[in-house]
């Protein structure tokens, strides 16, 4: 669980930290990520795997892969001979298809981060691996944004990564997790943090409402309404 702290600029003002997803949340690139997987899990384990066929949103790419490959009869023996090469495989895959990028980020994303940015601290968590997220984030002229950056290689869950991402952040008055997957709130509520889901990535507002997040918006176009709800 994350402690509650107090950061207090001259004007004495308390700053927030707001943690953003990536994927699906700021930016759409899903058709690269799943070129990516099929590849991957073609080459290593010989599988023709479809990220449709597996409820993969919000989960570290290790967890994905290794799922994935139990679900098709691989054994827990030979996933560990062969994860640290499907990872790197993943990436040189998704690295070599991604195009444009910046054409991919979602609407209102803009807009609401360079709103927040000028009055608290900005954070991001993502399920990508370090060299997939920093391509994005390049592409998509996002970085500028991010205080912090927490990727799948840095800790062993998503509850374990937003805590990694406000211990990067510093003293706090509160935090915010923004995202559109059910285990980006579970991830805050394990860190007490309030939630914000948006309807933009796979799981239905249905879905997201079990996780009682803080509140639920259709898109991050919606920046006055989200403005006021962090606030």
């Amino acid at each position: 669980m994350c402690e509650t702290l107090i950061y207090v600029f001259g004007n004495g003002e308390r700053v927030k930290l707001v943690i953003f997803d990536l994927d699906q949340t700021l930016v759409n690139v899903f058709p690269v990520h799943e070129k990516a997987f099929h590849a991957t899990m073609l080459d290593i384990f010989g599988i023709n795997a479809s990220f449709k066929n597996i409820d993969h949103t919000g989960k570290r790419l290790e967890d994905v892969i290794t799922e994935y490959a139990r679900m098709e009869g691989v054994t827990p023996q030979v996933i560990a001979m062969n994860i640290e090469e499907a990872e790197r495989a993943y990436e040189l895959n998704f690295l070599s298809c991604a195009r444009n990028v910046k054409r991919h980020v979602l609407p209102g994303a803009v807009k609401l981060l360079g709103a927040l940015k000028t009055r608290h601290k900005l954070a991001l968590v993502t399920g990508s691996s370090g060299p997939v997220a920093d391509l994005i984030l390049k592409d998509a002229g996002l970085r500028k944004f991010f205080g912090a950056v927490v990727t799948s290689d840095m800790a062993p869950t998503r509850a374990a990564m937003v805590k990694l991402a406000i211990k990067k952040s510093g003293k706090v008055s509160q935090v915010w997790v923004i995202g559109d997957s059910v285990r980006d709130i579970e991830a805050g509520n394990a860190n007490r943090a309030k939630t914000i889901a948006v309807l933009t990535g796979e799981h239905t507002r249905k879905m997201l409402a079990t996780k009682k997040p803080t509140h639920i918006f259709k898109d991050l176009t919606l920046t006055k309404k989200i403005l006021e709800a962090i606030q």
